[in-house]
């Protein structure tokens, strides 16, 4: 009787419904062996579950954290966890009373009978009658809810639920051999049970099946759903000894009958069968044990589900069959049938769709234009009066009843035949679903990818109660699920451990890193561990758990030696996979790799200087930097002054966070992931980055002083790579010693751990406080020196010219003596390329300005005062004669000589005669005066005017230069106006020859550049030895001859 068949190499579907387990989509072998190696395996991560008490909204229960869990059970109105582990082999804890607010009518005591004698196995009664609301212009349906009026009247008695055990605490277990199991009010020990693999519960009963196919069972005596024989009360768990000989692989409950699978793919029933659930016989309503399905001989049966009143099983074709109540369409055979008492099979028709069909947001059935054919259905999940089915190309089916959307198809009709799920609430496609399961008005759903989705009426993760008439996506704070169990009132989801990123990705090879591992259902234990696997070996290392923000910190090991030994399987750079485990026996493996690599040595950096604002991009060539740009998330370049003393044995308390202000172009980078070292050391990444603060860089290599990293003289900022090439921004220099702006830079590729050898980089502050001369030539030539604070020598060093969108740069030069910086002004036309300058953009670089700007790397260019291009001209010049004779007394005459005086200009009422004739009056006395210089000669001290044009007032940059052959004297000429210059006759010294001699006289508003059309004048030297009589009597001939008229020779 017992069918045997060779199973291929094939996927088959996790267990669910109401009797899941832990699901493994990587199992490649047959439903049997499937469900021994899968369901019951020990897996450890989070629970999360949804019902009343939690508003509508998924909340973790915490004490399953660091748990082995081997899966979910129950079904109607419980719901368990079955445990393994140290401490918790063979314990079963509900989950129904937890988080349950208080909605009673009548409460009930949670009693536990110690002598169980009198007592039902139920410790909270509730029953709720299977009542379905009218569904307008559906006979079937109305006849349906006729026939169960007097099943009963809905009572809703709930008891305080607090998720308690008897014991005490909700992580608590009654171990007590021989204590009588209140269903679903503690964790119960199963003593003698073995370990269990599943639990389920229908109404009134629960069923067990053990690791070793066993199955136990107990419950009341309504129905014989216990199974024993008879209609006795079990209130205790007992093995069922019809099925003794037997090993068993899947247990499922309905209401008041059950399902089982064994290993030899037979299906076996008991319990209630009015409706045909048990699938027996026509003739067989209530059976007390276990009775072979006959309609499954010579058909393999894979896979069994059981909803409240009917039954279902996928056969190793992958055909759907099912057998019980379809007065709701549950069963998907059409509207003719009501009761099925065999099995049938049920036809899940599907279109292979056109890609083209589908525009990825949205989907239309009229778009479909291919054949029809019969799914493969691979999974199975059975409700109060509908179903779901799942593919093996992850297609979802529903049908049956839809009074409350819970099909998913967007409305609330009944569908009598499987419809296939094309759409979620937002319109989008429907992704590949991997398991599902339903309760009495609602549906659940995972995806491939871990996403859950729910719809139907009731409390559904969306918070609160609410109706969804398609599938709609649960927020789910990033985790992943892999199983998903429901009853009637509540559903709970499984998230294995997930770890998801490391802080730092990366370390050298000789180890020492501290890393943070980021996940979720982490939790502290004595067993927690992070596993490095690298090359073919692996290391295990212990670690703390921070649980202020659910991290791990640890420190890598050494990966250049392997128990004792040089590790010749290395070859780096390495990508390391890091596994977390936190009960020794489960490990989870992080989505993120670690990448060993080898030690850096930091070539070269450019540019060697930058300002205390910071912004300066440093560019440095590294070594064994191959492949390893990718992998340099957390690359940290630190700068702290120089020079320091270096120690060989840095102490532990030198290995300190370093202060990270992160560039605000790098927003690819993750968001800043502000994770900290270790559970002691912990401190932000993200936060200030000037010299105060007293987080501080850590140094695996060559380490500054304690006192340097104590007093927070670290200034860190985070790099990036660049063709080839580490780079980062300068940090800005808040606080700093004017006096010592000399830095050693250094590299973490990790954040952490810098190479030790660091190279040299200058801060600088410098103010320029003005140019000299400020003005020169457009010829250019003038020598400008820059005075201010903080210049230094520099291999870069120069200065930028720029005027009317054209710039020019020059080399400067160092003046170590002056501590200054000086260059050449070019020539204007040089701003422009050498080209002839427009009389427009000439005006507008004379009346604007230069602006001159220093580097002295390239990058930063400090502003320095402008520079003006000025042009001076010499038109004549002119004696004066009988100055001041109106005046009384010598220091008046002196006033009026160092006075200012107006330009000369005509009368400003002048007609324009007048103005003509005032016009060739000045001309005259111009011609004048140039005939007087030529033919008259002035002694030293003689008083002369120099007229021209754009003469300023220029303090000591005024300057007349008078040249007779090859000797020159400079006097600071008196400022009369901007064309007329006043000065006295110098001495040209007594080595020239007693006589007249042609002096040349130049003129400059910068002390450097003189006019090139200079004047010239007699210059009468007199003999030195002349005494004072003979001098007086050669003035007053002098003034005699000038009287009438002559010229002096």
């Amino acid at each position: 009787m017992p069918n045997q068949v060779d199973h291929p190499q094939t996927y088959w579907p996790p267990i669910g419904g109401h009797g899941g387990a832990m699901d493994d989509p990587d199992n490649q072998n047959s439903a049997a062996k499937l469900y021994f190696d899968d369901h019951g395996s020990e897996k450890v991560g989070e629970i999360f579950i949804c019902n009343q008490g939690t508003n509508g909204t998924l909340q973790v229960q915490k004490e399953f954290l660091g748990r082995q869990i081997t899966g979910f059970g129950g079904g109607y109105d419980k719901m368990f966890v079955l445990q393994e582990g140290e401490g918790y082999e063979g314990t079963v804890s509900p989950l129904h009373n937890i988080g349950k607010e208080e909605v009673i009518q009548e409460q009930t005591e949670v009693m536990l009978d110690g002598e169980g004698e009198g007592q039902t196995p139920e410790g909270e009664k509730y029953e709720e009658n299977s009542k379905i609301e009218e569904f307008e212009g559906d006979p079937n349906i109305q006849e349906y809810q006729n026939e169960h009026e007097n099943d009963g009247e809905t009572k809703i008695q709930r008891t305080r639920g607090s998720g308690r055990s008897a014991s005490g605490n909700a992580g608590e277990r009654a171990r007590t051999p021989g204590s009588k199991f209140e269903m679903g009010n503690t964790r119960t020990y199963h003593e003698g049970s073995g370990h269990l693999k599943q639990i389920v519960s229908g109404k009134n009963h629960i069923i067990q099946l053990s690791r070793d196919g066993y199955v136990s069972s107990y419950g009341k005596d309504e129905f014989s759903v216990s199974g024993h024989g008879g209609s006795k009360i079990v209130d205790t768990p007992q093995i069922l000894k019809h099925l003794s000989d037997k090993r068993v692989i899947q247990i499922a409950c309905g209401e008041s009958h059950s399902v089982i699978l064994t290993d030899k793919n037979d299906v076996y029933t008991w319990g209630r069968g009015y409706e045909g659930q048990l699938g027996v016989s026509n003739l067989v309503e209530i059976a007390s044990k276990p009775n072979y399905v006959k309609g499954f001989f010579k058909t393999p049966v894979i896979f069994v589900a059981a909803g409240a009143l009917y039954s279902l099983a996928i056969t190793y074709e992958n055909k759907l069959y099912g057998w019980g109540e379809a007065r709701l369409g549950q069963l998907g055979i059409g509207t003719k049938t009501r009761i099925v008492k065999t099995p049938v099979h049920i036809p899940v028709e599907t279109i292979r769709e056109d890609p083209n069909s589908m525009n990825g947001s949205s989907y239309k059935a009229e778009d479909q234009h291919q054949e029809i054919e019969e799914a493969r259905i691979v999974y199975c999940a059975a409700g109060l009066g509908h179903t779901c089915a799942i593919s093996d190309r992850n297609e979802l089916y529903t049908w049956g009843f839809n009074n409350c959307g819970q099909l998913g198809l967007g409305d609330q009709i009944t569908r009598w035949s499987p419809v296939k799920v094309l759409q979620d609430s937002k319109g989008n496609r429907i992704p590949p679903f991997r398991k599902a399961v339903c309760s009495y008005y609602s549906t659940y759903a995972i995806t491939e990818k871990g996403k859950l989705y729910s719809w139907g009426k009731g409390y559904l993760g969306h918070e609160g109660q609410s109706i969804e008439f398609l599938p709609r996506r649960v927020e789910t704070l990033k985790r992943n699920f892999t199983d998903i169990f429901c009853n009637k009132d509540m559903f709970s989801v499984y998230s294995p451990i997930k770890v998801t990123s490391i802080f730092p990705n990366c370390g050298p090879a000789q180890g020492g890193t501290t890393i943070s591992i980021v996940g979720t259902g982490l939790v502290d234990s004595d067993k927690l561990k992070v596993r490095f696997t690298f090359g073919n070996v692996y290391k295990e290392m212990f670690c703390s758990f921070e649980p202020g923000n659910d991290s791990i910190y640890c420190q890598t090991p050494s990966f250049e030696e392997f128990e004792g030994q040089p590790n010749s399987s290395l070859e780096l750079p390495c990508r390391c996979v890091i596994s977390v485990t936190t009960d020794g026996v489960n490990y989870s493996e992080c989505e993120e790799e670690f990448v060993i690599y080898n030690s850096i040595n930091v070539e070269s950096v450019q540019p060697k200087s930058g300002s205390v604002q910071g912004g300066t991009e440093l560019k440095f060539e590294v070594n064994n930097l191959e492949d390893a740009g990718d992998n340099l998330s957390y690359l940290l370049v630190g700068f702290y002054p120089a020079p320091q003393k270096r120690r060989a044995n840095p102490s532990k308390r030198e290995l300190m966070q370093s202060t990270i202000t992160k560039n605000q172009s790098m927003e690819d980078q993750e968001e800043n992931k502000g994770k900290g070292l270790n559970a002691s050391q912990h401190s932000s990444m993200v936060g200030s980055n000037n010299a105060a603060n007293d987080e501080t860089a850590q140094n695996i290599g060559s380490k500054p002083q304690d006192d340097d990293i104590n007093t927070g003289n670290w200034v860190c900022e985070a790099g990036y790579y660049k063709d080839g090439l580490i780079c980062c921004k300068v940090p800005f220099l808040e606080k700093f010693d004017p006096s010592n702006l000399r830095f050693n830079v250094d590299i973490a590729l990790n954040g952490q751990q810098f190479t030790g050898h660091p190279l040299k980089f200058r801060y600088y502050d410098i103010k320029i406080h003005e140019i000299v001369p400020p003005n020169g030539p457009s010829e250019g030539g003038t020598t400008l020196q820059l005075v201010g604070k903080g210049m230094y020598h520099s291999s870069i060093q120069r200065l930028r010219f720029s005027a009317v969108n054209c710039s020019r740069e020059v080399e400067a030069t160092w003046n170590r003596k002056s501590q200054s910086i000086s260059c050449v002004v070019p020539p204007l036309t040089w701003l422009f390329g050498g080209e002839d300058v427009s009389e427009e953009d000439t005006k507008k670089v004379l009346d604007s300005g230069v602006k001159v700007e220093l580097t002295f790397n390239d990058q930063e260019w400090v502003e320095v005062p402008t520079f003006r291009y000025h042009n001076i001209s010499i038109s004549h010049l002119a004696y004066v004669n009988n100055f001041g004779e109106e005046l009384e007394t010598e220091e008046e005459k002196q006033k009026l000589w160092l006075s200012e005086e107006p330009i000369e200009q005509p009368p400003a009422d002048a007609e324009e005669e007048e103005i003509k004739k005032w016009e060739e009056d000045k001309e005259k006395r111009i011609t004048d005066e140039k005939e007087e210089t030529l033919n008259s000669s002035k002694r030293i001290g003689a008083k002369m005017y120099v007229h021209g044009k754009n003469f300023i007032k220029a303090g000591n940059n005024l300057v007349l230069k008078f040249t007779l052959d090859t000797k020159s004297a400079e006097v600071h000429p008196i400022f009369k106006n901007s064309e007329k210059l006043a000065f006295e006759v110098p001495d040209m010294g007594e080595e020239f020859e007693v006589g007249l001699h042609t002096v040349t006289v130049e003129a400059s508003v910068n002390g450097q550049n003189f006019t090139s059309n200079g004047q010239t004048f007699q210059w009468n030297q007199i003999d030195r030895n002349m005494s004072e009589e003979e001098l007086k009597k050669l003035m007053e001939a002098e003034e005699k001859a000038k009287g009438k008229g002559g010229k002096k020779k």
